[in-house]
């Protein structure tokens, strides 16, 4: 194809013909023409990933100063507003960096953390046919609250930023993650993804959050740090969250247990997956995350591992699910008369008590010294046959070993009398070792 006839082809077909080109090649493309410009730019902004290293000696998100540079410099309302449907953007530390170092430039690492969370603060506002955002500010969320006030009031941060809407710097203290979303209004956002971390002695969560939450119409996928020392819908009072008549669309969430119990009270959540400390799965939580408008479906534990007694709390208030998905807590859990994969068969009596289970999902147990995740065909034959008697309704069993067994029902057969357990498959393990194919 000339250059001529490709300038020829209508916008659409471009679109098409450039839509699996890497963001790379599209910048190339960018630079051809004003019409390959256009349809490669749309490419690139539609769903833009951008991930800073914060170090140090390069103590600034620069590349996302670059990209909220861009957005402001482009002025182009139509791009800004349809355009956009997805956005990502991490922050994150260097692991090998030691923190604590001598220096001025560590100390100067907090002021461009809070000016950048600020021109986040003016760009995304203008976003406003996002339909997935993820947002992970890593050390800006953990900025100790009286470091944070001192740097409201430093020259440097008057001069640099100012406040989206009102002109004027943004003075009063919130945590970063508000500090970014205050402004903001999604009507078609569906997913949403937050590193909204939270320790001890940082800048404390204010209602702008949740007034955030509840502004999202659309939402249906809602996610939350998984590693958290206090939930920041757990720090706030009942007063400040978010009210029932919103969130209406939930349908998924992923986050402490604590934040489940706060959301899922009247709203049709049918996907959870809980992350944080087992200890938060008391009564009491887990008979708020019985309260949704809709009965769970699925019920995702391989963030957090769970002992049988839990397990067997869990089971009384979540009989209903369909999925199950567990890292178990084997060492002081279970009887080890049986050795090896039989120690599980102790699994039968808590199985019981799920009326609707069809998947049961061991694969995050893992290895350990018992044999528990070790390849062993005839004896986790045996632990489904036993388990299918305790609970019926089984269909689909994944062992830590990572194989899959699945129950098939035999031609002509009456459900459950000609059924019989087959060995499905075997996921690809990084645990050392070849995968072993059946």
């Amino acid at each position: 194809m000339t250059r001529r006839m490709a300038l020829q082809l209508p916008n659409e077909t471009l679109e098409v013909i450039f839509g699996d080109l890497p963001p790379a090649t599209l910048a190339i493309l960018s630079r051809v023409s004003d019409r390959f410009n256009g349809v490669a730019e749309r490419l690139l902004y539609t769903s833009p990933v951008i991930t800073d290293v914060i170090t140090p000696t390069s103590p600034s998100p620069v590349k996302t100063l670059w990209w909220c540079n861009a957005m402001q410099r482009r002025g182009r309302e139509y791009l800004l507003q349809t355009t956009v449907k997805k956005l990502c953007i991490r922050w994150q530390t260097n692991p090998g960096h030691q923190q604590g170092g001598s220096g001025s430039e560590p100390q100067a690492c907090p002021l461009y953390l809070l000016n950048a969370c600020e021109w986040l603060g003016e760009v995304l506002p203008r976003l406003v046919g996002l339909e997935s955002l993820e947002i992970w500010l890593g050390p800006a969320n953990l900025l100790p609250a009286h470091e944070l006030e001192r740097l409201l009031q430093h020259p440097q941060y008057h001069l640099q930023q100012r406040g989206p809407s009102t002109g004027v710097p943004i003075i009063k203290p919130m945590h970063a993650i508000e500090r970014v979303l205050w402004n903001c209004r999604f009507p078609y956002l569906r997913s949403c993804s937050l590193g909204a971390e939270w320790k001890r002695g940082v800048q404390p969560y204010t209602p702008v959050l949740t007034n955030f939450l509840s502004t999202l119409a659309s939402l249906r996928h809602l996610r939350v740090a998984d590693l958290v020392d206090r939930s920041s819908l757990d720090s706030l009072s009942p007063n400040q969250l978010p009210p029932c008549n919103t969130l209406t669309q939930l349908n998924s969430f992923r986050g402490p247990a604590g934040a489940a119990a706060s959301l899922i009270p009247g709203r049709p959540v049918q996907y959870l997956a809980l992350t944080g400390h087992d200890s938060d799965l008391h009564e009491f939580n887990l008979e708020r995350m019985t309260r949704g408008s809709v009965p769970l479906k699925s019920l995702d534990l391989s963030a957090m591992s769970i002992r049988t007694m839990l397990l067997q709390n869990i089971s009384l208030n979540f009989g209903c699910v369909e999925t199950l998905r567990v890292r178990l807590a084997l060492r002081h859990t279970l009887h080890f008369a049986e050795s090896g994969i039989r120690i599980l068969t102790g699994l039968s009596r808590v199985l019981s008590a799920f009326s609707q289970l069809s998947h049961l999902d061991l694969s995050p147990t893992g290895l350990d010294a018992y044999g528990v995740g070790r390849t062993d065909l005839s004896e986790e034959l045996g632990v489904c046959k036993e388990w299918s008697r305790a609970c019926p309704t089984l269909r689909k069993v994944t062992f830590p070993s990572l194989i899959e067994w699945v129950l098939i029902e035999e031609a002509g057969g009456m459900e459950g009398s000609g059924a019989v357990w087959k060995c499905a498959e075997v996921a690809a393990s990084t645990r050392g070792g070849s995968p072993t194919r059946f």
